[in-house]
């Protein structure tokens, strides 16, 4: 049984914008993960199992008509790049999925099936309070239920979070009742793996009481990795690939309150020119906080998109500083190669100090092209 395991895409297409965390690569996902698919399908699994947070979704949009159907959209768009991998796919959601939509668009998911010799059983679970995740109502009863009938096929169990080990520094990653889980998979003895999702640094294979536990490290970040397991008889190995690192080299950052409003024509084409000639752009955010901040910076994302203004990311001031060095860090930009186009003086001598060659100009279209011209032709 050869077991193909990819997850944590966070997937921004018809979403507008970007994640809060830089180096979740959302926007990019759209053109890596059809190149891991191809790479799969040449490894020959028997099942190819995608374990949750398929889609970047905005908290601010659980509720609102126009973000789900954008969700509804980019799950259609996944679904159809994932499909064609050549064996059965096995999907579940996370917590930053839109679990209505993503039951729409799987309906015809199977939560209990047997490929080649193995029983696969999929949880859909979610996070209760203080982002803990918990096996409730159905789910837990099903979680009991195939535990103690009479089926004497080996188990595989899927999951967004983790059973094992508990990751829950910073952020909690397993289940509130991870130990009871364990307990009761262990008493059990019927299953030979258990894949999450979740905690984007991934955990190889351990072993615990008969059981093997996995978690995928996230694929929207670099180095985009996913993971073959073989299981032969009762011995589990695994083996990990990666598309390989996405850097941007020479990089524009560009303060968005240039484009605030109504974008200018012609400072948005001077950029699409740069960007044929090989420039990366990423815009830094108005000062601001919270969901509602959030939404309106999406918003005029998604303005700058539809006009074919590229972003690979958005970052935000810290306590009135840009971090252009832990970007950098973060998104393979070379600092020395690159430029900022600022409105505060300020933050234009701290660019300076990193390396970048910098402008501080007005919300004035015209010198702002003056000045990008300038001192990207440097």
């Amino acid at each position: 049984m050869r077991i193909a395991h990819i997850s944590d895409f966070h997937a921004r297409k018809h979403v507008p914008g970007h994640p809060l965390l830089l180096r979740r690569r959302a926007r990019r996902m759209p053109e890596l993960i059809p190149q891991a698919i191809d790479e799969i399908r040449t490894l020959c699994p028997d099942v190819l199992v995608v374990t949750g947070d398929l889609i970047d979704v905005p908290f601010y949009g659980m509720d609102d008509p126009t973000t789900t159907d954008q969700v509804c959209q980019d799950l259609t768009l996944l679904k159809r790049l994932i499909d064609p991998v050549g064996c059965p796919v096995l999907y579940l959601f996370g917590n930053h999925d839109h679990p209505d939509t993503f039951c729409g668009i799987f309906s015809d998911a199977q939560p209990d099936v047997k490929i080649s010799g193995y029983r696969f059983v999929t949880f859909l679970d979610e996070e209760v309070t203080d982002n803990f995740a918990e096996r409730l109502g159905s789910e837990r009863a099903r979680f009991e239920a195939v535990l103690s009938d009479r089926d004497p096929t080996p188990q595989i169990h899927l999951q967004h979070y983790l059973i094992h080990p508990e990751r829950n520094e910073g952020y909690p990653h397993a289940y509130r009742e991870a130990e009871d889980l364990r307990s009761k998979i262990r008493s059990s003895g019927k299953v030979t793996l258990s894949l999450s999702g979740h905690y984007h640094k991934g955990e190889d294979l351990g072993e615990v009481d008969g059981t093997y536990f996995a978690t995928a490290r996230a694929f929207c970040e670099p180095p985009h990795t996913y993971t073959i397991y073989t299981i032969d008889k009762e011995r589990v190995t695994q083996e990990n690939y990666s598309i390989g690192a996405t850097t941007l080299g020479k990089t524009l950052f560009i303060d968005l309150t240039l484009l605030g409003g109504m974008p200018n024509a012609n400072l948005i084409t001077t950029i699409r020119e740069l960007a044929a000639e090989g420039w990366s752009t990423i815009g830094i955010s108005p000062r601001g906080s919270g969901l509602e901040h959030e939404r309106r910076v999406d918003q005029l994302m998604g303005q700058l998109d539809e006009q074919g203004f590229p972003t690979e990311a958005v970052i935000g001031r810290s306590q009135d500083e840009i971090l252009f060095e832990d970007t950098a860090d973060a998104l393979g930009c070379q600092l020395s190669e690159s430029v900022a186009l600022l409105t505060v003086p300020a933050e234009a001598a701290s660019a300076e100090e990193t390396g970048l060659r910098s402008r501080c100009v007005a919300s004035d279209h015209a010198a702002a092209i003056e000045a990008l011209r300038e001192i990207t032709k440097q």
